[in-house]
């Protein structure tokens, strides 16, 4: 069993600035408890929903200028705060995405979310980065969740640079879920530096 050595990851968090906020979100879960919503762990997932340019991503994300502004690679980003919300999402993008179709070892994405009740939705909110790829055989994932009482940013990681690769366009959902957070909060997905080797 591998054992995580908590002070060099709390220190490298603590030092650990990104363009997702002014500074360490982590450093307020630990510091404030009127600002942390939460210092609970966070589960996250991803799951296949194919490749769109439709023009319902834009207009639904909540992260829409900062994605159309090319200086950082930021990703369209959705919050589903109730059980309404996310069966207006799948009906929305019905059609757009492939949200009933795996892709090898990634569920669809009405498997993943089935589970995702109002008991659920009474104290967490859903946080989704939509991520495209050139290829389906490029992974993805979610290294760090920035979180505070003005700030949610999923920072997403390439986990893979294979030396041949599928020609297909391929799109996931990353998702997160985070302790319940308002309108107030602004959303952001964020691509960081590559764990890939």
């Amino acid at each position: 069993m591998k054992h995580v050595n908590t002070g060099l990851v709390m220190t490298a968090s603590l030092l650990l600035m990104c363009s997702c906020g002014q500074a360490s979100p982590t450093s307020s879960l630990l510091e404030s408890e009127e600002t942390a919503l939460s210092a609970e762990p966070l589960a996250t997932k991803t799951v296949y929903v194919n490749w769109t340019e439709d023009e319902q991503v834009m207009e639904m994300c909540l992260n829409q200028e900062k994605v159309l502004d090319r200086n950082d690679q930021h990703f369209p980003v959705f919050k589903l705060a109730t059980r309404e919300e996310l069966d207006r999402f799948a009906e929305t993008f019905d059609g757009i995405l492939s949200l009933d179709q795996a892709y090898g070892e990634f569920p669809s994405f009405i498997e993943a979310t089935a589970g995702y009740d109002e008991a659920f939705f009474a104290s967490h909110s859903l946080l989704m980065a939509y991520v495209t790829a050139g290829s389906g055989s490029l992974r993805f994932a979610i290294a760090d969740i920035k979180l505070n009482d003005t700030l949610a940013c999923l920072e997403i990681t390439q986990l893979n640079h294979p030396m041949t690769y599928t020609s297909d366009m391929a799109g996931w959902l990353l998702m997160a879920e985070i302790p319940h957070i308002g309108d107030e909060v602004e959303c952001d997905a964020l691509m960081m530096a590559s764990e890939a080797k």
